[in-house]
Formats: C-alpha cells, sequence, structure tokens
C-alpha cells in the first residue's frame, strides 16, 4: 500500500463516520412525528456509513468474515452506500417539490 492509498482509507474512514455520526445526530432528532421513510433512510445511510468507515480494516479485524484485501473497499458496500444516499434523496424531495424548503433560505432583513 503506498502512502497514497494510506492517506486515502484515512480520509475515507474520517468522511464515513463523520457521516454516522451526522445520520445519528438526525436520529436522535427525530420522534413518532417524523415521517417513516425518513427516518429509515437516514438509518440506512448510518449503516452504509458505517460499512464503508469499517471496510478497510475488517479484514484486519476479522479475517474469516471480511474476504476482501486489508486496506480495500468491495464494490458492494460503495454500492450500499449509493442506495443509501439515492434513498434520503428520494424520500426529501417531498419537501423540494414546489421550491427549497423555508430552513434553507437565507434569513431576509
Amino acid at each position: 500500500m503506498t502512502t497514497l492509498d494510506a492517506l486515502l482509507v484515512v480520509v475515507q474512514i474520517v468522511l464515513a463516520l463523520s457521516l454516522a455520526v451526522s445520520c445519528f445526530c438526525r436520529l436522535v432528532r427525530t420522534d413518532a412525528e417524523t415521517i417513516r421513510e425518513i427516518r429509515l433512510a437516514i438509518w440506512f445511510e448510518g449503516v452504509a456509513a458505517g460499512l464503508v468507515a469499517g471496510a478497510p480494516i475488517l479484514p484486519w479485524l476479522m479475517p474469516d468474515i471480511a474476504k476482501w484485501l486489508p486496506g480495500m473497499t468491495p464494490r458492494w458496500i460503495w454500492l450500499t452506500l449509493l442506495v443509501a444516499a439515492t434513498s434520503v434523496q428520494i424520500v426529501t424531495a417531498r419537501h423540494w417539490k414546489h421550491t427549497v424548503p423555508s430552513v434553507f433560505q437565507k434569513d431576509t432583513p
């Protein structure tokens, strides 16, 4: 593994953990009044982020389960993250149907 490869793995893990923490923080703020599909999409995105964060080191920790090379991430894990991120965009699209949601608008004096 080259220095660049190692750096990219570190960046992957840091960004994936950041996404997982972000999903956790959003889920903590949800309740029974939150649209079910949105809660599920955020949960799925958090799980996918955890997979992406753990994939490069999993072969060292669990060589009998993770059959890929250490420092690598299988395509199916990247596809899981892509499906999760896409599902979040699809289920939140209802709030963008007519205009940008007011919480994303600048406050005008």
